[in-house]
């Protein structure tokens, strides 16, 4: 016996759907009028080391504590370049502008868990 025509119709219509690419979340709203040079933030806790969160979970009634020191030489840059009106076919040349020269932080932490 044969299947309904129907049915080949909404495989290749599910087909579709599946196969039609979606957003992704980081893509649906972009911060406009913030900018923050300072990238570098400590992950607090007793098994963690600088950004990289542990996937340990600490015992009872554990706790750390730490001093992180950040610094940056030069971590924003502005150069200038010559582009076609296009914007395609950039050519830096050497002068440039150093926005923040110097930037330096202590990260004091703590944790109780």
């Amino acid at each position: 016996m044969r299947a309904p025509r129907w049915s080949g119709l909404v495989c290749a219509a599910l087909l579709g759907l599946i196969l039609t690419p979606a957003a992704a979340l980081a893509q649906d709203d972009v911060p406009l009028g913030e900018f923050n040079v300072m990238r570098f933030s400590p992950a607090p806790g007793p098994m963690n080391y600088f950004m990289v969160e542990g996937a340990q979970t600490p015992g009872h009634l554990s706790g750390s504590a730490g001093l992180v020191i950040d610094y940056a030489h030069q971590p924003f840059m502005l150069w200038n370049a010559n582009c076609a009106p296009d914007g395609t076919d950039c050519e830096v040349d050497g002068e440039r502008a150093a926005l923040v020269e110097y930037i330096a932080a202590a990260h004091i932490t703590g944790t109780f868990t």
